[in-house]
């Protein structure tokens, strides 16, 4: 079994399928985005499997996973962020309460594609973060 894949099973086993099909690196970060928005979309969400595996994505791109997984974490985040900028109620709902705003700033300037895209999606990031804690 690849280093990757067996790393990526004893991170995330409630991704077994996923990453067992998955023929590449790249292909299992797709196949962990489908498994995260799948886990948002759950009646009720999945929230603990869709934190646990942003987690072990953002821990992979930040070098603290001690093999490196894969190098196409913007894969994941991509998709991610791209649905949030767009309006995807499932990822606007859901996304800032897991995901760091450090980590959220650091991708959005990056995906975004104007400086009017980063402005309303930070209002709504924040936003939703704001109205959470209510």
């Amino acid at each position: 079994m690849s280093r990757w894949r067996r790393i990526a099973l004893q991170e995330l086993p409630c991704c077994k399928r996923a990453i067992e099909e998955a023929k590449s690196p790249n292909r299992m970060w797709i196949g962990l985005r489908e498994d995260f928005e799948e886990a948002l979309r759950a009646s009720p969400p999945e929230a603990q499997k869709a934190k646990r595996i942003l987690n072990f994505v953002l821990r992979c791109e930040r070098g603290l996973i001690p093999e490196r997984v894969g190098s196409d974490e913007w894969l994941f985040f991509n998709y991610v962020l791209g649905s949030f900028i767009v309006g995807n109620s499932t990822m606007r709902e859901h996304l800032p309460h897991m995901m760091p705003e450090a980590d959220f700033e650091r991708w959005i300037v990056g995906i975004a594609d104007t400086p009017e895209e980063i402005a309303e999606s930070r209002s709504a990031f924040y936003a939703a973060r704001h109205r959470k804690k209510k």
